[in-house]
């Protein structure tokens, strides 16, 4: 069973470990090789650990009896103030064997209605332009709203971003 609820300090460990191996996973053909290498599951720790002290939006994971936080997903105020929503979706990762199980559904969906709580109306998602999970926003009712250039190393890489207008009725299911 999995049970989705509040991160807590003692998640953060999990998050970085997810997070690290995730990007190495899914970001291996997109990212410079080096870049991914570089990646510090101490440091990645140490930032999920301030944005908990912070209490910075919301962050959650997905837990199962088997195997402990198996995803997570956090969110909060759009960032860019480029795009006419108010929420954003900053992070949504979950294990390679979990995946395809409705973990990731359940955490966006669970990071909506947080966000619909706080009083946000709608939430972007930027997410790498060539990455196979934008299929999995646009099944979810998000709509491609606009590009950028992620600069990372000596690299530029497209990033898209996804809107959903409605936060309450994406919570919803």
């Amino acid at each position: 069973m999995i049970v989705i609820r509040r991160a807590r300090h003692g998640d953060t460990a999990a998050i970085a470990r997810i997070h690290i191996d995730m990007w190495r996973v899914a970001y291996a053909q997109l990212l410079p090789p080096e870049f991914l290498r570089q990646l510090s599951y101490s440091r990645s720790r140490l930032q999920w650990e301030t944005q908990l002290d912070r209490h910075a939006g919301v962050l959650l994971v997905a837990e199962s009896n088997e195997d402990g936080v198996v995803g997570f997903a956090g969110g909060g105020a759009e960032r860019t103030r480029r795009l006419e929503v108010d929420g954003e979706l900053m992070a949504l990762y979950v294990l390679a064997g979990h995946q395809g199980t409705g973990i990731g559904s359940a955490l966006l969906r669970r990071v909506a209605g947080e966000l619909d709580a706080n009083g946000r109306k709608g939430m972007v998602v930027w997410v790498l332009a060539d990455n196979p999970a934008t299929s999995f926003y646009e099944h979810l009712g998000g709509e491609p709203a606009a590009e950028r250039q992620l600069e990372i190393g000596n690299e530029s890489i497209p990033e898209r971003s996804y809107v959903f207008n409605d936060l309450r009725t994406l919570a919803a299911g």
